[in-house]
């Protein structure tokens, strides 16, 4: 009996932890299906405008807004006020809709500004291994050792889905990592160069 127990607890345990990823993205799917609606109704305006990246904004703002609290349940610490993390929400939900809706592929397309941007946007990159090393600043840099045994640097600089276990940095400190991130050029000014660093995008243990 207590072995049934524990296996229904495991069970349970087990589809909660699957379970959230799963409704972040049928939220990300609703809120894109409800989006492809909108470039429909007004494919015709959008195609004529001046600068259809701002006509787009605010077609999405008002859906975004009627998904707040949901959002906010599905990803911790988000907030409509948040440039940034509207920006991270936004490279989410254009991913959804770059493959289920044929209006927006077709108006990124048909854009040369929108098709440019598209294709100038960081790609994002997976790494993994163990959390080594916090190093505080004006912006937080972890050192994560690869199991090949190289360091890799991977900075802090916006907010992502896992950043609130990083809070109290000792508490993932020796622990392995998974880490997506994207590279972009920054000036460093004692080299007197642009290089390129590795910013993080999202993390999980």
């Amino acid at each position: 009996m207590k072995r049934l127990f524990v296996l229904i607890q495991l069970l349970f345990a087990m589809q909660t932890t699957f379970a959230q990823p799963y409704i972040k993205d049928s939220v990300f799917l609703l809120i894109a299906k409800d989006i492809c609606a909108q470039i429909i109704a007004n494919e015709s305006t959008l195609v004529k405008s001046s600068n259809v990246e701002v006509e787009l904004g605010l077609l999405m703002l008002p859906i975004y807004s009627s998904y707040g609290e949901r959002l906010k349940k599905v990803i911790p610490g988000f907030e409509m006020a948040e440039s940034d993390q509207l920006e991270i929400l936004g490279e989410a939900i254009g991913e959804k809709l770059a493959f289920s809706c044929p209006a927006f592929l077709k108006l990124i397309t048909n854009n040369r500004t929108l098709l440019q941007a598209a294709l100038e946007q960081p790609q994002e990159t997976l790494i993994k291994g163990t959390l080594v090393k916090i190093v505080t600043g004006d912006f937080t840099c972890l050192h994560i050792r690869t199991p090949q045994g190289k360091v890799e640097k991977l900075w802090w600089m916006q907010y992502f889905e896992g950043a609130n276990a990083l809070m109290d940095g000792t508490n993932l400190l020796n622990k392995y990592l998974v880490i997506s991130y994207s590279e972009h050029e920054v000036y460093n000014a004692a080299q007197k160069d642009y290089v390129k660093i590795k910013v993080i995008k999202n993390m999980a243990d």
